[in-house]
């Protein structure tokens, strides 16, 4: 239930716990609960992230996450939507999770350029 602050605490080298207190004030002004939507895409946009639409091949077909991996910069810090997973980050052309979800379909994401 914490990928949401998991993955952005790797992702701005923020502590969980900073995390948390961030996506919390934010909850409270949106009326919602600081893993849902409403909350992380107010906090990604406030720290530099741009929201991106679901990537689709020539032929209209999702991307695989281990596909993904290979459309993306190496510098590129990524936040993902990835199968019915919340959210991963991606770095280094790493999905950075606590399980191997790479044969799903990427969604909507949100990245960071250096």
């Amino acid at each position: 239930g914490d990928c949401v602050i998991r993955a952005i605490s790797t992702a701005t080298g923020k502590s969980w716990d900073d995390v948390l207190d961030e996506l919390t004030e934010i909850a409270h002004d949106v009326k919602s609960v600081p893993n849902n939507k409403e909350c992380y895409e107010v906090y990604l946009e406030k720290n530099g992230f741009i929201r991106c639409k679901q990537p689709r091949k020539d032929d209209n077909t999702k991307y695989r996450g281990w596909e993904f991996l290979d459309k993306i910069k190496k510098s590129d810090t990524i936040l993902c939507h990835i199968g019915t997973h919340h959210i991963v980050e991606i770095k280094n052309k790493k999905i950075w999770d606590t399980w191997d979800c790479s044969y799903d379909c990427v969604g909507v994401y949100w990245i960071k350029s250096k």
